[in-house]
């Protein structure tokens, strides 16, 4: 174990320690381990900015016009809130594990979590999976589902991905909008995946290619043929703006009830990053 590593490991264990019997002492320790993995590059890269800033700011010879200036001086804050909300959403996660289950994460997961964190810091969604992951790889209880094929699968997801999984139980309705060709069995399809709710998740393209996104990656199951066992849960689908919109311009369309379910993979996934 090299030793920069071995000091990440002792300053996880530190810094969770501290959570749960100082409360903010955690952030001292915090701050050491997070500049160890993510701190420094991300450092360097604000002291970079804050010097172009500086310079535009003073120099009349440089001077910048003001928006440009104001929209460094945001990302300055910027860069520095992203990094204590990425430091606090671990130490709460870690603040729950009890003394007894706080143990040093595999090297296989807490080094590529962190460095992964580095590219993902700005994307909220993304960076609280990577704060849970951390935790959860710290935690032994939950060792014998965390994998380290959890970092790649966090950074092929988009931030819709992450909340549409958050709220899909073990087995959802879904549905797609079909249209007959007249006189035959043949259909083509119209639109995909659609799930309760639908409509606050964003587009329905948006929707449909999340659920297709998270079935590529093993996390979920999606069957057209094969419905939820209970009809009435697709109530909320046949009404829904989307195909009341379609079928109102078209009535040889119809609604083809499918399901989607979180895989053995998918459970694994959710326990150990969205909590």
């Amino acid at each position: 174990m090299d030793i920069v590593l071995s000091t990440l490991f002792t300053g996880l264990v530190s810094f969770g320690t501290a959570y749960l019997t100082h409360g903010n002492a955690i952030t001292e320790s915090l701050d050491a381990l997070y500049y160890l993995k993510i701190g420094r590059k991300t450092i360097e890269q604000a002291n970079d900015l804050k010097s172009q800033y500086e310079k535009a700011r003073t120099n009349p010879d440089n001077a910048l016009p003001q928006p440009m200036l104001d929209e460094m001086k945001n990302q300055l804050v910027q860069i520095q809130n992203d990094q204590n909300e990425f430091k606090q959403a671990v130490g709460e996660r870690l603040a729950k594990i009890s003394e007894e289950n706080l143990k040093l994460p595999n090297k296989n997961i807490a080094s590529p979590t962190m460095e992964a964190t580095e590219n993902y810091i700005q994307d909220k969604e993304i960076r609280d999976m990577f704060a849970a992951l951390l935790a959860s790889s710290a935690d032994r209880s939950k060792e014998h589902f965390v994998r380290p094929a959890f970092v790649q699968i966090i950074k092929e997801m988009s931030p819709i991905d992450s909340k549409i999984l958050a709220t899909l139980g073990r087995v959802e309705p879904v549905a797609r909008i079909i249209q007959y060709k007249e006189g035959e069995s043949q259909y083509r399809v119209v639109r995909e995946g659609i799930i309760p709710g639908s409509d606050t998740f964003g587009t329905p393209n948006m929707v449909a290619s999340s659920l297709y996104n998270l079935q590529r990656l093993g996390l979920i199951d999606i069957k057209y043929d094969l419905a939820v066992a209970n009809e009435s849960r697709y109530d909320d689908l046949k009404t829904s703006i989307q195909f009341n919109q379609v079928q109102k311009d078209n009535p040889t369309l119809d609604l083809q009830l499918g399901s989607a379910a979180i895989t053995p993979f998918g459970q694994d996934f959710k326990a150990a990053v969205l909590y």
